[in-house]
Formats: C-alpha cells, structure tokens, sequence
C-alpha cells in the first residue's frame, strides 16, 4: 500500500486508498510516517486496527499534541531573477529581529518559482506576536551580503512591509498578531 495516497476512513475503522495530501504538504510527511506505521502494525495485530485508524485521524486532525496551532503562510514577490532561493525567518520577539536569522523560532526556505514569486509556510503556531524577516538569497550561502558601504546587495523584506532607506525595520511596525487556530496569509515585497 502506497502511503502517499492513503485517507483514513474512521467510521469503518479502515485504511483506504484515495489521493488525499497533495494540498497540505506540511500534513503529508507526518501522516505518511504514522499512515506507514499503521499498516506496519496492520499487518501484525488485526485487534489494534480500530485503535490505530482513530489515532491517525486525530493526529492529522490536530487533535494530538504537536499538531495543534495556527499557520502562517508568506506570499513574497519582487524577485529581480530566479537565481538562488527564498529565506524567511519567523521571529517571536524583538531579540535578533531582523539582522540575527539565527534568534528566530522558524526558518524555511523555498523556490523561486518562473513567474517570480515565492511561498514560505509555518504551521503549529502558537497564539502571540510574531514578524517575519525575509532574504533572496541569490548566490545561495544563506546570509544576507553587503556592499563597502553596509548597504545589501540581495533583496530582502519584513511583514508589514515597512523599509527604510538608512536603517531596518524595527519589531514595533513590523509585528503582528496571530489568533489561536487562525490560518493566516501574508505578502511581502522585495526590496533591492
């Protein structure tokens, strides 16, 4: 059984194929690792069948801890060209906010994708404030560079899209809310 086109069918306490997680690709690695466990055990115990279907349908239900939260998914576009890859950094506080990507709680990196854009997604989020710091990282060594003068020479961008010519963004304009279970989006503009 493939368990990349497994749904759980929990009234009838079993496994079905059907494709299911090709939409929330932050769900499927976690339900393909328990959905791979549960037919490891299948094939072991018939009696723990029922208790393992309902366990797998509440952990990709968020009902298990670890899934529960909100997310957050960041649109970013103004890339200048499709070389290298996206960084964004989600930061919880104002430490390191936005010059230290290594304080944040959260870094993803993604494509750039043909028509310029790009999309970074954080899910498990608990309630609180939070901004996001974000870099093209063009010659991919995944820290923003700078000119003789300290001015970068790679696009960046900050929630709230908020810049400065002399200075950065500071937490207090660039931070914002996230509500418990919200699914919220952002976009975000390069700056060169």
């Amino acid at each position: 059984m493939d368990p990349s086109s497994i749904a759980l069918t929990l009234a009838a306490g079993r496994v079905e194929k059907r494709p299911r997680f090709d939409k929330v690709p932050f769900v499927a690695i976690d339900a393909r690792m328990l959905l791979t466990l549960i037919d490891t055990l299948f094939a072991r115990e018939e009696s723990m069948a029922p208790s393992l279907v309902l366990l797998a349908g509440l952990a990709l239900l968020g009902a298990l801890p670890g899934r529960a939260g909100s997310s957050l998914s960041v649109h970013v576009s103004g890339f200048r060209n499709g070389k290298g890859m996206l960084q964004c950094s989600l930061f919880a506080g104002d430490g390191g906010f936005p010059d230290h990507p290594e304080s944040a709680v959260a870094t993803q990196r993604a494509p750039i994708r043909a028509d310029h854009t790009a999309l970074c997604q954080f899910a498990g989020l608990a309630p609180g404030e939070y901004a996001v710091g974000v870099m093209h990282d063009e010659n991919g060594n995944g820290k923003m560079d700078f000119n003789l003068v300290g001015m970068p020479t790679e696009g960046y961008g900050m929630s709230n899209n908020h810049l400065h010519a002399l200075r950065a963004p500071d937490w207090a304009e660039s931070k914002f809310r996230v509500d418990a279970g919200a699914d919220m989006s952002l976009m975000v503009n390069l700056r060169y």
